[in-house]
């Protein structure tokens, strides 16, 4: 069953339940069709679930594109939680048009520092950006530069991720041959 609901200057002016339709603008007011997400089960009233970040209704439009993409940089400027956040950026969706994947990489750069490990959900959505932008041609200058930008830094960051492994697997193996070294050295006085 799905609720629909009439607002108006953002309040609700009517409230009632039928099966179907989905989000339409009329003069000043917008109908508001709730839908279950089909990847986690929230009730969702927008095109992008704001808890896993997929797409919700059919995104047919420039438009209704640009409207989900929207949504979901909103949610992620304004989730409560860095687990909320690495949720939405792990189930996020990603937009076909060529322009609407340079806005979502570039709104996904803030969200990476080189020496973070929770960053990886925002690099791999960074990545699947990329990769789709490779895939369909980046064919004006601006997607070219946007691509290359986006490839280095998630090179920059595979750097910094390894250092750190490195640094951490060393820290490790001292603090392991310390303590191989300390039994050792107290068994055989």
């Amino acid at each position: 069953m799905l609720t629909r609901l009439h607002l108006r200057a953002g309040a609700v002016v009517e409230t009632f339940s039928n099966e179907g339709e989905a989000i339409t603008v009329s003069d000043d007011v917008r109908e508001v069709t709730t839908t279950k997400c089909s990847g986690c089960g929230a009730d969702v009233q927008r095109l992008i679930c704001l808890f896993c970040g997929r797409e919700v209704r059919q995104l047919r439009t420039l438009e209704d594109e640009r409207e989900a993409l929207f949504e979901l940089h909103d949610a992620l400027r304004t989730a409560t939680s860095e687990e909320a956040k690495v949720k939405l950026l792990k189930g996020a969706w990603v937009p076909a048009q060529p322009e609407l994947l340079v806005e979502a990489g570039l709104q996904c750069l803030p969200l990476i520092e080189d020496s973070q490990v929770n960053d990886r959900p925002a690099v791999q959505r960074l990545e699947g950006i990329a990769a789709r932008l490779r895939v369909r041609g980046a064919d004006t200058e601006t997607e070219r530069r946007a691509l290359a930008e986006f490839e280095a830094r998630i090179a920059r960051f595979d750097r910094a991720d390894r250092r750190l492994n490195w640094t951490m697997t060393s820290v490790v193996l001292a603090i392991l041959a310390a303590g191989v070294f300390g039994v050792w050295s107290c068994t055989h006085r």
